[in-house]
């Protein structure tokens, strides 16, 4: 005997919502993926929508995260690298030398207005939690935020060294895309 209409009807829609229920809160199927990453993203689709490429060396400890495509559009990558690549990789996206600066900061710093603490943290304690970063400021750490893409994506850069490889922490903080 077919169950009644609105029986099969119910059981659709709930079937329905826990596959999407499922889809979103599962985990994600690329184990890099920092926490809060819809499992619909990908490494590649990220990086492609910010015209960003990794390094052209061996990385390590890779981690990433964020949106591509819809309002709130962010990418949080991290990965650890050779000294070398990681300069390189700098220098390629338009950060200088003179635009690094240690970290926590000397002197006073103004953030919009406010006086920041010279050891304010270089991202939000959101950020912070998703990369599972704890900044220690008695190490050599180095900060900018010049980090560019070709498409004019802006980045904050994190630099703590590590032994053989220094930790890179990129944050978007302007996607570059024009608004209309």
């Amino acid at each position: 005997m077919t169950p009644p209409r609105r029986t099969r009807t119910a059981a659709a829609l709930c079937t329905a919502a826990a596959l999407l229920l499922t889809g979103c809160g599962g985990p994600h199927p690329d184990p890099r993926a920092l926490p809060g990453t819809d499992s619909s993203e990908s490494l590649d689709g990220l990086l492609n929508s910010y015209s960003l490429a990794l390094p052209d060396c061996r990385t390590t400890d890779l981690r990433f995260g964020g949106r591509s495509k819809e309002w709130g559009k962010e990418l949080l990558l991290t990965f650890r690298a050779p000294e070398r690549c990681v300069s390189t990789y700098l220098t390629d996206h338009d950060v200088t030398d003179t635009d690094l600066r240690a970290w926590p900061h000397e002197g006073r710093t103004v953030l919009n207005g406010k006086t920041q603490p010279p050891d304010s943290p270089p991202f939000s304690t959101d950020d912070l939690d998703r990369f599972g970063l704890t900044p220690d400021p008695a190490k050599k750490n180095r900060t900018s935020g010049s980090f560019l893409t070709t498409s004019h994506a802006r980045f904050k850069v994190f630099i703590v060294p590590g032994s053989p490889n220094p930790t890179i922490y990129l944050r978007s903080t302007y996607n570059g895309e024009k608004e209309s």
